[in-house]
């Protein structure tokens, strides 16, 4: 992936943090509430979920980068976000928050990861079609292409896991779109490991799976847990050339079901 393309991020980010903040202001001048069901309340939201989405983007390519400088710039952004995205927050503080933002953005986010150096770009898609996956998040993309990146490199445990990844990322995608996603959550708020992910999502009467996605998920599932945790276990191509065409269904009908495409 190219810097340019990396850098994308920081542009969004401070577009839709200006964009907050100057709904926030219009807001309080007609004396309206941002928590209510209005206009500038609704508009309010839209963005927070457009924030949440790219802050996810960003943590993506932090984890991708494997920048400590990064990690912790991104850290440092996370109260300013939090005072930002609540509609109670005065706007003192919220322009205070915008303000900050907007500088860590420019001065620090950009440059580490304009500095940070891009990875060989795979030049076939042989685990996961890149065009399935492509308009959806950009979090999703990177998965997919590093699953490709590993098996053209012959990385087969590797590419194995980055499939499993994408299964995971791709069902509580699912569970959140139709706002079912304390389904999936123990306790603790935490989400369920693969396998009480997997069952959930074959078990749910909110979708009607098919076939061929109901057959391949658990062996998506064993084979991305065999090389993750097996320390004997070694998968060869063979192993990642069976479950390419059950991986393909898979993404694509969670793809639509979580309605990550139009």
């Amino acid at each position: 992936m190219k810097n340019s393309k990396k850098n994308t991020i920081v542009k969004r980010l401070q577009d839709i943090v200006t964009e907050i903040d100057k709904i926030s202001k219009t807001a309080r001048k007609h004396r309206i509430s941002l928590s209510g069901d209005n206009c500038y309340g609704n508009k309010f939201d839209e963005l927070r979920s457009s924030l949440i989405q790219e802050r996810k983007e960003l943590e993506s390519i932090n984890k991708s980068i494997g920048h400590a400088n990064l990690r912790q710039t991104i850290k440092s952004l996370e109260p300013h976000f939090e005072v930002l995205g609540n509609p109670d927050t005065p706007q003192s503080d919220r322009s205070y928050a915008k303000k900050q933002i907007l500088f860590i953005l420019q001065s620090q986010v950009e440059p580490l990861i304009g500095k940070s150096k891009a990875g060989k770009m795979p030049t076939t898609d042989s685990a996961i079609p890149m065009d399935i996956v492509k308009g959806t998040r950009g979090y999703i993309e990177r998965i997919a292409l590093q699953a490709n990146g590993c098996y053209e490199s012959g990385w087969f445990d590797a590419c194995a896991v980055m499939i499993r990844r994408l299964v995971e990322t791709l069902i509580i995608e699912c569970f959140e779109c139709h706002k079912i996603a304390e389904k999936i959550k123990d306790s603790n708020e935490n989400f369920f490991l693969l396998k009480d992910l997997v069952d959930s999502c074959l078990r749910e009467i909110t979708w009607t799976l098919g076939r061929n996605t109901k057959k391949a998920l658990p062996s998506l599932k064993e084979v991305g847990d065999l090389s993750a945790h097996s320390r004997r276990y070694l998968a060869t191509k063979s192993d990642i050339d069976k479950i390419r065409d059950g991986a393909r269904v898979v993404v694509e009908e969670l793809i639509h079901l979580s309605k990550l495409k139009g």
